[in-house]
């Protein structure tokens, strides 16, 4: 799951922060967000933004009240914007792997969360590398599989590799929290 990368380097494996609710319906704002602000109240934290797909940005920001027919969340958009009073970090990285059902809403304090990084970037080149020229390459040194590679040599090529080491970690356990698999699909509420 690619959110849990993001998760994973911010030190949460091993902990579950995840706000247990089951969430297939439009009352988030009655039983969803009162849950997890609760968790940062508890903690003595504030939360200072949401991260969550476009798809459920879109989902929500389209919700409508059932009574007046205005806008639930009219500072959301599919780009962003503000959700509840807080700034929304949309990203397609904030999914679940395996599931197609929904994907997190993660709300969290981004001061207590450390990052260290010494800004530099190391580049490597060769020019005797084979390449396999796709965005999912298949081989490893374990277990080769027939593939098309493309020798840097034969084609008087040079390859480039760029890395930079960077981590995060929790400063306090109770900095994010996430409801996993959300899948708003209605337009009304």
């Amino acid at each position: 799951m690619r959110i849990n990368v993001l998760l994973r380097r911010v030190g949460l494996v091993g902990h579950d922060h995840r706000v247990r609710l089951e969430l297939g319906h439009p009352h988030i704002r009655t039983k969803a967000l009162p849950v997890m602000v609760a968790q940062f109240i508890a903690a003595n934290l504030a939360p200072n933004a949401w991260i969550m797909s476009s798809m459920t940005a879109l989902s929500l920001s389209m919700m409508r009240n059932a009574l007046t027919s205005q806008e639930e969340f009219p500072g959301l958009s599919v780009t962003g914007g503000t959700f509840v009073g807080l700034p929304v970090i949309v990203s397609e990285y904030a999914t679940q792997v395996g599931d197609s059902t929904g994907s997190p809403l993660i709300l969290l304090n981004s001061n207590e969360i450390f990052l260290a990084d010494d800004g530099q970037v190391v580049i490597d080149a060769s020019r005797e590398a084979s390449i396999e020229m796709l965005d999912n390459p298949t081989n490893n040194s374990a277990t080769g599989t027939p593939t098309t590679s493309v020798s840097m040599w034969q084609t008087n090529s040079v390859a480039l590799r760029a890395e930079r080491f960077i981590n995060w970690q929790l400063r306090r356990a109770d900095a994010v929290q996430y409801i996993a698999n959300v899948a708003y699909t209605s337009v009304t509420s």
